[in-house]
């Protein structure tokens, strides 16, 4: 699975919190995506190269993507 927080994708190129590790991706992993920058990954670049099948939100950040913007990526 794949977690976004509100710097983008854990990996392991960039800072996290000590607590976070476990669910830290490797950046070795994601060297095919095409993302626009490969330090701050998207939550919607995300679910275009993941493709995940289920889509677990939890943010209080409003208005981080739309339906519309989830369903164009299926």
């Amino acid at each position: 699975f794949y977690i976004v927080d509100k710097l983008g994708l854990l990996q392991s190129n960039c800072s996290y919190e000590e607590e976070q590790s476990p669910f830290v991706r490797s950046s070795q992993e994601l060297t095919e995506w095409q993302v626009e920058n490969t330090t701050k990954i998207s939550l919607l670049e995300v679910v275009s190269q993941a493709k995940p099948s289920v889509l677990i939100g939890v943010s209080n950040q409003s208005n981080l993507c739309s339906s519309v913007d989830i369903f164009l990526l299926r």
